[in-house]
């Protein structure tokens, strides 16, 4: 699934359920929450070039999966959680951000 280029003044879900799932976020601006929860599967999550605003949530459920998060701009409360499984984020400096369960961290950096 991927967003691009909207501009949104209300929650903004986006749950996928099982399986392999591919979630992207590019050019969106959102000054309501975000919440991203994809379920059991290998997922990747990419967000670029996004302002999200008031609370954020990103949670990857089960399985090994990647968050990739270049350009972004988040409000007052960031929430980043891998869940079970071997899970990479892939991002640059996120401030004040609680970032749980990811077994590898290449923060400041993007690959």
């Amino acid at each position: 699934m991927t967003l691009r280029g909207l501009e949104l003044k209300q929650m903004l879900t986006v749950k996928t359920g099982k399986g392999d799932d591919f979630v992207q976020l590019s050019n969106v601006i959102n000054s309501g929450e975000t919440s991203i929860v994809t379920g059991k599967g290998t997922d990747l999550i990419q967000l670029v070039n996004s302002t999200l605003g008031v609370v954020s949530e990103v949670n990857t459920g089960q399985r090994d999966d990647e968050v990739h998060i270049r350009g972004v701009l988040f409000g007052d409360s960031t929430f980043l959680d891998g869940g079970d499984g071997f899970d990479i984020i892939r991002r640059e400096e996120i401030f004040d951000a609680l970032i749980t369960n990811f077994e590898e961290d290449f923060g400041d950096l993007f690959v």
